[in-house]
């Protein structure tokens, strides 16, 4: 059984519509908007209240990214999208990819074929660090890095960061001393990589670092585009993959048919390969632009 995301956001949806205001710490008003069509209607809107969005501040040492203004937000997200939207680097990554999900899943299961077992799991939590994961072989380029540590580090600079926003008080006094510890270790070791990359030491043309670097991007800039990264992805990663398990088990038809597909497209084998991924049409959902 999987924990049910966002108990409070259906909450609101269901008493309130597809549009519901609320209060929120650190922001005056917040808006969640749960209709596809408004949803796309919104997507075009660049500017962003930078209040909501200061908690971010001590992160970044070379501007906050996520209210950078339009000059310079778009030459800087085209260029990140020519790595995160291409296809090299995913294909790099697929298998490490691959491995960490099945890992999770393994150790979910735990169990022989002959002996079911409910599973109690809390999904968006699980998924979120699997998330992280991934994104930090992604956005540090697959250096020798301590993920684990790497993941670590960056929950304690969250939880301390997103703790100031909703104005959480501090369990441990020294959660502020260790989340400046965890934010040091992070920003030395993308220092590490990047020096890898300026030295020759690194070859492979399809990561994020390498792009910026190439780009003449200050090594500040990099830092925090690679905090920015593990923080904006991470996250929204992780639930979107824990609605769609849910749903998944609300629509047991839906669900049939990805099993059915996987199956197919699959065989014997437990994971994907890169290339299976356009034959799997039905799991991949619809074109963009269609309904």
């Amino acid at each position: 059984m999987g924990e049910l995301p966002n108990h409070y956001q259906l909450r609101l949806h269901e008493a309130y519509g597809p549009v519901v205001r609320f209060q929120l710490p650190g922001a005056d008003t917040a808006v969640w908007v749960a209709d596809p069509v408004l949803l796309e209607a919104t997507a075009h809107l660049d500017t962003r209240p930078e209040e909501l969005f200061a908690f971010l501040d001590p992160l970044c040492e070379a501007g906050n990214l996520q209210v950078l203004p339009a000059d310079e937000h778009t030459p800087w997200r085209r260029l990140l999208l020519s790595v995160l939207a291409g296809r090299p680097a995913h294909e790099r990554h697929f298998s490490r990819f691959t491995t960490l999900a099945r890992d999770l899943a393994d150790r979910w299961t735990g169990q022989p074929d002959d002996e079911p077992v409910e599973l109690q799991v809390e999904l968006q939590k699980e998924l979120t660090a699997l998330s992280l994961r991934m994104i930090c072989g992604f956005a540090l380029g697959g250096a020798e890095t301590d993920t684990d540590r790497v993941v670590v580090a960056f929950e304690e600079v969250l939880t301390e960061y997103l703790g100031r926003l909703y104005q959480v008080p501090r369990a441990d006094p020294r959660s502020a001393e260790r989340a400046e510890a965890a934010l040091a270790y992070l920003r030395a070791t993308v220092d590490r990589v990047v020096a890898a990359h300026r030295s020759g030491g690194r070859t492979d043309r399809s990561d994020l670092i390498w792009a910026l670097v190439e780009a003449g991007h200050s090594p500040a800039r990099i830092r925090d585009t690679v905090m920015m990264t593990l923080l904006a992805a991470h996250h929204t990663t992780g639930v979107a993959v824990s609605w769609t398990l849910h749903l998944l088990g609300r629509h047991p038809g839906a669900a049939h048919r990805v099993a059915a597909e996987l199956d197919q497209v699959l065989g014997e084998r437990d994971t994907p390969e890169y290339g299976d991924l356009r034959r799997l049409t039905y799991a991949s959902g619809p074109p963009r632009g269609t309904k």
